[in-house]
């Protein structure tokens, strides 16, 4: 059975972000559940121009190894995502996108940087670049003691259901 990790707001910074986004108030906006949910805690959260959150690598997120690196590693994909899933909080946190979803749109101007290995903490910031209605873009990177793992320009599409007029 998957153990539940708590999602927390560090000392010092906004609290109202623990009321707002707690782990269940993530769970209400991403349909992502163990182990498929890549973030494990909020750190910091300026409501709708940054995030930025943390996944502890642990062996379950471990390959042996793949085409970018021969050593035991988190692979990028799972990293690439895990940004995503902290950009979509980004985005379904706002009051105006209550009930919506977001959709993982397409990516650009990926680095690959070293590999995030077993018992590091990846640390993931998103930033909103644009958005054009439901269209998208946010920057994106993923860092392990300060050296970049992954990084990329994301686009994204927001879906929902319209409120019906009376």
């Amino acid at each position: 059975m998957s153990e539940e990790r708590e999602t927390q707001v560090e000392p010092g910074c906004d609290q109202s972000l623990k009321d707002e986004l707690s782990l269940d108030a993530i769970k209400r906006v991403l349909p992502h559940r163990e182990p498929f949910l890549l973030i494990d805690r909020l750190l910091e959260h300026v409501p709708g121009e940054r995030i930025v959150g943390v996944r502890s690598v642990n062996a379950n997120d471990i390959v042996e190894r793949d085409e970018f690196c021969p050593e035991p590693h988190m692979p990028y994909t799972l990293i690439l995502e895990s940004i995503a899933q902290t950009g979509a909080v980004l985005q379904l946190a706002k009051p105006e996108n209550e009930g919506m979803n977001a959709f993982f749109a397409g990516i650009d101007k990926v680095h690959i940087g070293r590999p995030a290995r077993a018992g590091e903490q990846l640390v993931m910031e998103a930033s909103t670049l644009r958005q054009r209605g439901t269209i998208g873009w946010m920057s994106g990177v993923a860092k392990v003691d300060g050296e970049v793992v992954v990084e990329g320009v994301y686009m994204f599409a927001l879906t929902g259901t319209m409120p019906v007029p009376d």
